[in-house]
């Protein structure tokens, strides 16, 4: 292979890399990013009207931590010479596709809903090995409606015909062609019908190009990089042009900033021999559409809380959790006193 083009794959592999792709697995990477996927709405949210749009992640609201891949790839650069610039960018490569060739970094994925009947449903996914599925059900093509999420943003969509022809038609067949120009560039084979998936064109990149074409609540699913500032230790000079990088937790995060949901608690005191109800510290919750919601909803948590009424005793920093549609948003920290 030519070195201008061993260059130019290698750039890519490795930028897709840091891009962060999401091919199953069972390792877990903590200290990168957080997977957690723990709500479901198989018919969608029934407090918007429907037809609806709905774009969901398992990732935890928190941009991917780049610090510490920066760091592997520059232990593996420092292996030879800063001369040795062919030499440094294959290790950096070799080292930080090893790092993430077994780790799970979340998946995104978008679903409109015709209507609140189960099944009545269109979904969009990008998958490893298939590239653009629709209605995917398959274990490594799971866009199901039922599939167990952490965050979700549902808004109304209005023409819904029109849109889902729109996307179909334009918006997805040039993300396929863009994907089948990077496979091109890294010397994959493509495929003209549904592209080709690669770490730079992940499920989250798809999904954020869809929702953006198609909706007015914008997400972000970019973090910023600066390429310039290690182009030359990693010998990769094509990284000077490069200033953000695809994060699946940027998207997860971005929802979340839209959250709106809020839950308030009061301080209580009791008495020996008093009955604990999770109620009494109960003030008020409101979820992220502003509808109120009752104190022995199922959404509202009060973490394991266990207060022992037959000594005195106080419990501080207590807060309850209310698990809604765009996260987990904790209430005001109160104290709960027991006194004879």
């Amino acid at each position: 292979m030519k070195q201008w083009k061993w260059i130019t794959v290698l750039g890519l592999l490795l930028l897709t890399t840091i891009g962060l792709l999401s091919v199953p697995s069972l390792n877990v990477y903590a200290e990168v990013r957080g997977i957690d996927a723990n709500k479901s709405a198989p018919t969608g949210d029934p407090s918007i009207s429907y037809p609806q749009i709905s774009i969901r992640t398992n990732r935890t609201p928190e941009r991917t931590n780049l610090n510490e891949i920066i760091q592997r790839a520059d232990d593996a650069a420092e292996q030879f010479p800063i001369e040795e610039q062919d030499q440094r960018a294959q290790a950096v490569f070799e080292e930080l596709t090893s790092y993430f060739g077994s780790g799970s970094l979340g998946h995104a994925w978008v679903i409109i809903f015709n209507s609140d009947k189960p099944g009545d449903y269109t979904s969009y996914g990008f998958h490893d090995k298939y590239g653009f599925v629709k209605n995917g059900t398959a274990g490594d093509q799971n866009d199901r409606p039922d599939r167990k999420f952490n965050v979700a943003l549902t808004v109304p969509l209005k023409n819904s015909e029109e849109v889902q022809v729109n996307l179909e038609k334009n918006v997805i067949p040039n993300l396929i062609a863009q994907s089948n120009m990077v496979a091109t560039a890294m010397g994959l084979p493509i495929n003209e019908a549904s592209g080709v998936y690669t770490p730079i064109n992940n499920c989250s990149w798809f999904a954020g190009n869809v929702w953006n074409a198609v909706t007015d609540e914008q997400v972000v699913f970019e973090q910023e990089f600066n390429g310039s500032d290690h182009a030359y230790n990693w010998g990769m000079p094509f990284l000077n042009d490069v200033t953000r990088i695809g994060d699946p937790g940027m998207i997860a995060e971005s929802i979340s900033e839209k959250n709106t949901a809020k839950i308030t608690l009061k301080d209580v005191t009791l008495h020996v021999g008093d009955k604990w109800e999770r109620r009494l510290p109960f003030v008020s919750c409101l979820d992220e559409h502003g509808n109120s919601v009752p104190w022995e909803d199922g959404r509202i948590t009060s973490n394991n809380l266990n207060i022992d009424t037959s000594k005195p005793g106080i419990y501080s920093n207590i807060k309850y959790t209310f698990k809604g549609a765009l996260g987990n948003v904790d209430s005001n920290p109160i104290t709960i006193k027991v006194i004879e």
